[in-house]
């Protein structure tokens, strides 16, 4: 049987969605921060900082919590049944 990964369920959030989340909630961060260092000076508000990096993973949870699993590995066409016995997820097949 072929080793694919989905992402999480429709109206579901696994700790991969959390993890790519905080890349996302840092990498905001770091953008905000630099964007006040660069326009105000050296004075970094973190609190600014905080409430963004918690918006960025707010919203990046929710919208993997709305949507639906997807595929991530292409596998080849005679594993197809299998797999998708297993993991229980309807596969698109492009």
């Amino acid at each position: 049987m072929a080793d694919v990964q989905v992402t999480s369920p429709k109206y579901s959030v696994n700790w991969q969605d959390v993890l790519k989340g905080a890349v996302v909630a840092v990498i905001m961060a770091a953008m905000t921060t630099i964007e006040q260092a660069i326009s105000a000076g050296v004075k970094i508000d973190w609190a600014l900082v905080g409430s963004v990096s918690a918006g960025a993973l707010i919203a990046y949870l929710t919208k993997n919590f709305f949507t639906p699993a997807t595929v991530q590995k292409t596998i080849p066409n005679d594993q197809v049944a299998d797999v998708k016995q297993a993991s229980g997820v309807d596969l698109v097949i492009k």
